[in-house]
């Protein structure tokens, strides 16, 4: 008996990727000799593998014969100052490696160096924010703590840089930036089938391949809604006849 997909109910229209990980990796393989019309970059400051073979598996399923590559690793900035004209530019930002061992780090700065550091993140996105808005279309993760999220309810500094950077992306007015809530991949899914935290430090990386299925088809949804293959039906129905 196959496996239900937890996606389909989520994104009825999409023909998802393979639930196994290494049936996906097989049906990449098969389907990579695809002529490439769309680029799609990724600009990140963690390891983000496998999420080019997902992703590109995804918007090819869904008829988008994309070309998914990275940036240089940690250079969001530099990237983003490139003239790449892409079809579509996400931003994989964590906080939490914002600098070497941010997280720990934060607790111990100074109010007068960690107000610095705000308006440093503050001139950084702005910066990134303006490269990018002749861009086709922006895809930006909210800021999360995760994986250093405390359940005791005390607020600490990553926290408030996470709270603080979501507010300069809410203010953003660039009408081709969307914000990716990754928060809600972790609840529907749970943590524990979202997160590996095993290669935290070693490699940076800390999502599963769980987590880039679901990340990958809001990415297509994304697109498609850009080039109009989605529309809205809105349906009024006045004598309760439907």
């Amino acid at each position: 008996m196959n496996e239900k997909d937890p996606l389909q109910n989520i994104f009825p229209i999409l023909n998802l990727p393979p639930l196994k990980y290494l049936d996906l990796i097989k049906s990449h393989q098969v389907s990579n000799n695809k002529k490439k019309n769309l680029k799609v970059k990724i600009l990140t400051n963690i390891t983000l593998s496998p999420l080019k073979e997902i992703l590109e598996l995804t918007l090819w399923n869904n008829k988008l014969d994309a070309e998914v590559t990275f940036g240089e690793y940690d250079n969001i900035i530099q990237e983003s100052l490139a003239n790449n004209q892409n079809d579509c530019t996400i931003i994989f930002w964590e906080l939490w490696n914002f600098f070497q061992n941010a997280a720990p780090k934060l607790e111990c700065m100074s109010k007068k160096d960690f107000i610095a550091l705000q308006k440093k993140l503050k001139t950084d996105l702005v910066l990134v924010f303006e490269s990018l808005k002749s861009e086709k279309l922006v895809l930006i993760n909210r800021f999360a703590n995760l994986p250093y999220s405390r359940y005791d309810g005390f607020k600490n500094r990553l926290n408030e840089l996470v709270d603080f950077g979501n507010k300069i992306l809410e203010d953003c007015q660039n009408e081709n930036l969307r914000l990716i809530e990754t928060n809600q991949i972790h609840y529907m899914h749970s943590i524990s089938k979202t997160l590996d935290t095993r290669y935290l430090y070693s490699a940076k990386s800390i999502y599963t391949h769980t987590f880039y299925r679901h990340y990958a088809c809001i990415v297509c949804m994304n697109i498609l809604k850009t080039k109009g293959n989605i529309k809205k039906v809105l349906v009024l129905d006045c004598d309760n006849t439907l």
